[in-house]
């Protein structure tokens, strides 16, 4: 399911999940805090991590591409 998939973290504090074939945004996933960290994946799991400046929350998000799953209250929408 992901090997047609490109994942990224922004600065801005977002894991985003982009179409390979197409460029399209497949899933854009609010982080903790901003990260200029890579992600890492681990079988049908996309691992992003945050890092955290005054007044946000340091977090390790595990994900998965149609997942249902609540992020945590602390993590921005």
């Amino acid at each position: 399911m992901t090997s047609h998939v490109a994942f990224t973290t922004t600065c801005a504090g977002y894991l985003y999940a982009v179409s390979s074939a197409t460029g399209a945004i497949l899933r854009k996933i609010p982080l903790s805090a901003g990260t200029n960290a890579p992600v890492t994946i681990d079988g049908a799991y996309v691992i992003g991590a945050g890092v955290a400046d005054p007044g946000q929350r340091p977090l390790i998000i595990a994900c998965t591409l149609g997942g249902t799953g609540r992020l945590p209250d602390t993590v921005r929408s």
